[in-house]
């Protein structure tokens, strides 16, 4: 019995007719309709730390495809993926390697900064007319706090709040701490050894956002008791101060 035909992915290289300095390689599947662009917009173009875990000063150029950073134990490799974490917005808790931020900085320094650069081309580029073609997020962790400055590809400073930060991972559709998107070391140990069902759907709360729709209603749960409980109050005192206008 004849083995069944393997149907491979097929690259198509830009031809003479769009070779200009603006033609971009795309990657085409077997089925021709599908079209996965090589560079997204959210994409992780380069990481530059300074002062941050055991990282003095070290910057990585990603690649198109799949990146690997390999080293000896202890080099530092962990602090790259925690670096970015961090830059984008993660809390030192979120990460598994700090319970606070300032523990993140170098030993003997009094500041580290993470900085990102991603990528913003393509039809879902979030508000490509002001940041460009690149966005880049840098992160300062000082002993007493933390800030963000967010700018353009050109280097313009655009924003610096974290509320400005949440709308463009919202928008590039960035969830750092997504198990599935980042599966640090800890959570890898306990999804792999650990035989307790609960902790498990924990995981998979969290990894099909579950966890975070029901932190929202939660939240507006919350909220609108406030509201109504502040609501009432009103009306008491309303009714009060009638009542004594038609006592008076």
């Amino acid at each position: 019995m004849a083995e069944p035909q393997r149907r491979a992915a097929v690259v198509r290289r830009s031809s003479c007719a769009d070779s200009g300095p603006q033609a971009k390689r795309q990657r085409y599947t077997s089925d021709a309709s599908i079209v996965v662009p090589t560079q997204r917009p959210g994409k992780i173009l380069q990481v530059t730390l300074k002062n941050f875990m055991c990282h003095e000063n070290l910057e990585i150029k990603l690649n198109e495809s799949v990146n690997f950073i390999t080293g000896e134990n202890g080099s530092g490799k962990s602090a790259v993926l925690t670096a970015i974490m961090v830059g984008l917005g993660s809390r030192a808790k979120g990460t598994d390697r700090g319970s606070s931020l300032p523990a993140l900085i170098r030993n003997g320094q009094s500041s580290a900064e993470v900085t990102v650069k991603l990528c913003n081309t393509g039809e879902l580029a979030y508000k490509k007319d002001l940041y460009g073609d690149a966005i880049f997020v840098k992160r300062t962790i000082r002993k007493d706090g933390s800030s963000f400055s967010i700018k353009s590809a050109a280097g313009k400073k655009i924003a610096s709040k974290g509320k400005d930060l949440e709308g463009i991972l919202d928008a590039l559709n960035i969830q750092t701490d997504n198990p599935i998107t980042v599966l640090t070391q800890d959570t890898s140990k306990t999804f792999l050894f650990v035989n307790d069902p609960r902790k498990k759907y924990q995981l998979f709360l969290r990894a099909t956002r579950l966890k975070h729709i029901m932190d929202d209603y939660e939240s507006i749960d919350r909220n609108l008791r406030s509201a109504e409980d502040s609501l009432d109050t009103k009306r008491e005192g309303l009714c009060e101060g009638e009542g004594e206008g038609l006592r008076s």
